[in-house]
């Protein structure tokens, strides 16, 4: 007896501690993904602020096989700001991290094509399509993702060259809705009663944000560093969160570096 109350106990605390449950979730993807990284023979890493997950992995083979392209996927969003939140920074559009992202894309390169010129259009294609899987693993029954305006701002210091910089809008749909996708259920949601006055589930936005690109010739990659906030309206009001997380998006961004396998 006294060990199914513990037992019951335990899968109680599981089922409301959702960090738990989303490291936990990050394990089993990270594990999945391990043996793509052995063969790479690296992996990117970058230092990770409070307020952000754990580094998620992800075999990106899937979400860009219309691109033609392969590699994997390490990122970090919103955090849960308390152990029991019933959702992530993520997922909570009164969050600072509301829809915010920063990861680092790892494509595997033809050795005969690694220039940066030839690589920048498809660059592109790797963001929009990744976001629309994303919105279609959280339930969106429309996803969309197109980068709508870009230019270069400057450059960036990354694994020690001057990169491009740039920073431009994905119009797209934010992943916020009443949970019906296992994904979608094991983050979790706010409460309907907290955002269904001023929004609409999967509702329009656009991710504001940066994306820059180093070429990796040792290990025939492409490395595209992105990151981003939201940009949408909420009742009568414009709520932009790029602004005030770019600096710290940047920072992150140069602190990426390599390391072997």
């Amino acid at each position: 007896m006294k060990k199914a109350a513990t037992l019951l106990a335990v899968l109680l605390l599981v089922a409301v501690h959702r960090p738990l449950v989303l490291r936990l979730g990050i394990a089993v993807a990270n594990h999945r993904s391990e043996a793509r990284e052995v063969k790479a023979g690296f992996r990117p890493e970058f230092d990770v602020p409070s307020g952000w997950s754990p580094v998620i992995r992800t075999d990106m083979d899937d979400a860009w096989k219309h691109d033609g392209a392969a590699g994997l996927n390490y990122f970090v969003i919103g955090d849960y700001v308390a152990p029991l939140a019933d959702a992530p920074a993520q997922l909570d559009p009164g969050a600072r991290r509301y829809q915010a992202w920063f990861g680092v894309y790892v494509v595997d390169l033809d050795p005969e094509k690694t220039d940066l010129e030839h690589l920048g259009p498809r660059i592109k294609g790797f963001l929009e399509s990744d976001q629309r899987r994303w919105l279609k693993t959280m339930g969106d029954p429309d996803p969309q993702a197109e980068v709508v305006h870009a230019k270069q701002t400057g450059t960036l210091a990354v694994l020690g060259q001057d990169a491009p910089l740039f920073e431009g809008d994905v119009a797209t749909h934010s992943t916020l809705s009443v949970a019906s996708t296992t994904m979608a259920k094991v983050l979790g949601m706010p409460p309907e009663a907290r955002w269904r006055g001023d929004l609409s589930p999967f509702h329009p936005m656009a991710l504001e944000g940066f994306a820059t690109a180093h070429v990796d010739r040792e290990h025939h990659a492409l490395l595209v560093i992105y990151g981003a906030g939201a940009g949408f309206r909420r009742g009568e009001r414009d709520v932009h969160t790029y602004p005030a997380l770019r600096d710290e998006l940047l920072g992150m961004a140069r602190s990426v570096r390599l390391r072997s396998r």
